[in-house]
This record gives structure tokens, C-alpha cells and sequence, in this order.
């Protein structure tokens, strides 16, 4: 795949990210797609994938032959929804580029029409679409990636220079999120939303007991903190700019807990990571 990696080492008093985090190496299918063929994983479960996928021939347009799971995009759909980013023609190309949490691989072909779609948006009409563009980006194969990079790039960009005048703290949060799906960041481009539910459930490494964390209160049972150097990264991007509670909201998902059923003390967002310490 096409290098997107950045530097190895960020300030944590204020971020560029003009340059993408350095992600580990891909392969050639997404482990949130691979995943979603043998198990269900908290809050979206992840669909395999179609048998039916047809990649547009090259040379015709992407509005005449978009293919997934047996569905197409017609021309007037995409023409709509570039006329308008607050066309109702968005709720159609979301729902038939992603299922469950899960993109379909195949809606990569959107990618070209995305980056051009939504650079002749004005700069605050963007989000919506930046955020599904990334989801997409994150779903799509590492030969795709490839295939697309200037348009991700191009798209990475948009989301960047919108990022310090976004419209709120949940927007702020989905444009967030859309630039690690643009980065491949496995886990944190499709869970950071977690901050605007305000709650996540995680599950005891020692006890597997259950338990649902509140992200945006006082939960005594927890423990603020930034358990790594992208959380670091995170919680300054949010506090340069301005986001004090969504920057709050981090330090509790990126946390320690006392488990309230056996006591044990672990990382909050280790959990939706996989790993325990």
C-alpha cells in the first residue's frame, strides 16, 4: 500500500495533523471486515462480505455502474447528492455503502467522487460527508487504498482544515474519527463516536463482568487519564482547540476502572482495543 505514514514522534501540546499517525501494516482486508465474518463485537456487529460486488468497468462513469450487494447507485442519486450536501440522496449512498458499522469494500470506487463532490462544498456543508468518506476509507482494501491515496489524501486534508471550526462537539468528534479511518486506524476510526454516546460498555479482563461507563459525568469508578500517546495526541487536538468537554469525555475513555464486581484496576479503552493491561 501507498506509505501514509507520519512521523514517528508529535508534540503533545499542539498537533499538526497535516501528516497522518503511523498505523500498524495492513492487510488485504480490513480486520474489522475480517473480524465481522466469524464474530459480533460490542455495539456494531460486522457483516462479511457480499459474494455479489461488481467494480465499475474502468472508463465508465461511477454513477452507471456502482454495484453493492446487489444495489446500485443510479446516476440521479449521485447527481442529487452532489447538487446538495443536505440531499436525502446522503442517506441513500450511506445506506448502501455501509451495513452495521461495516463498509462494503466495494464502495471505495466512491472515493474519486467524494474528494471532488465535496471539495465544491462550501467548507461548512462538509462534515456529514467526511465523515461517511471516512468509514470508507477504513473498509476499503490496502490494494484500494492504494488505488485511491491522492483521494484520501485530498480528503484527509479537507477533514484537517475543517477540524478547528467545526460545528460542534459531536461533529468535532465524527471529523476526528474520519481522519484515523483516513490514516487505517483500526479501532479509533469507527469507536471514537463512543464519546458522543457519552457511555461504553466494556467487559473485566479478570471477571468478564460487564459494565457500562458513563463518559460524560463523574463516575467515581473512574480513574482520568490518557493511557497512550495517541490519546495524548487526541486530548490536545481537543484542548487546542477548544473542545474542553469532548477533551474531558477522553480522559475517561482513555481511563482506568476498578472493576465493580472483583476490583480490579484496568484501561477503559483497552477493552474496545483488544488488549488488557
Amino acid at each position: 500500500m501507498a506509505s501514509l505514514k507520519g512521523p514517528a514522534h508529535w508534540p503533545t501540546a499542539q498537533i499538526s495533523w497535516q501528516r497522518p499517525l503511523i498505523m500498524p501494516e495492513r492487510t488485504d482486508l480490513p480486520q474489522s471486515v475480517r473480524a465481522g465474518c466469524a464474530q459480533q463485537v460490542t455495539r456494531r456487529s460486522r457483516s462479511s462480505l457480499a459474494a455479489d460486488i461488481r467494480i465499475p468497468r474502468r472508463g465508465r462513469s461511477i454513477g452507471e455502474c456502482v454495484k453493492m450487494r446487489r444495489v446500485e447507485f443510479s446516476r440521479d442519486v449521485l447527481q442529487s447528492a452532489a447538487a446538495d450536501p443536505a440531499s436525502a440522496a446522503w442517506s441513500t449512498i450511506w445506506q448502501q455503502s455501509c451495513h452495521q458499522g461495516t463498509c462494503d469494500p466495494a464502495s471505495a470506487v466512491l472515493l474519486p467522487w467524494l474528494s471532488t463532490t465535496i471539495a465544491a462544498f462550501p467548507a461548512d456543508r462538509r462534515e456529514t460527508p467526511l465523515a461517511l468518506a471516512g468509514f470508507i476509507a477504513l473498509d476499503a482494501t490496502d490494494a484500494d487504498r492504494a488505488t485511491y491515496a491522492d483521494d484520501i489524501a485530498a480528503l484527509r486534508t479537507m477533514a484537517v482544515e475543517r477540524l478547528p471550526e467545526v460545528s460542534d462537539d459531536p461533529a468535532f468528534v465524527y471529523l476526528l474519527q474520519a481522519i484515523l479511518g483516513f490514516d487505517g486506524d483500526e479501532t479509533w476510526g469507527k469507536e471514537l463516536d463512543h464519546l458522543n454516546d457519552g457511555e461504553v460498555e466494556v467487559r473485566c479482563p479478570e471477571c468478564d463482568e460487564e459494565a457500562l461507563v458513563d463518559l460524560s459525568g463523574d463516575d467515581p469508578e473512574i480513574l482520568p487519564g490518557l493511557s497512550s500517546e495517541l490519546a495524548e495526541r487526541l486530548h490536545a487536538e481537543a484542548t487546542h482547540t477548544g473542545r474542553g468537554a469532548v477533551g474531558t469525555g477522553m480522559t475517561r475513555l482513555f481511563g482506568r476502572m476498578d472493576c465493580p464486581s472483583c476490583g480490579i484496576r484496568f484501561n477503559v479503552a483497552d477493552h474496545l482495543a483488544g488488549s488488557f493491561t
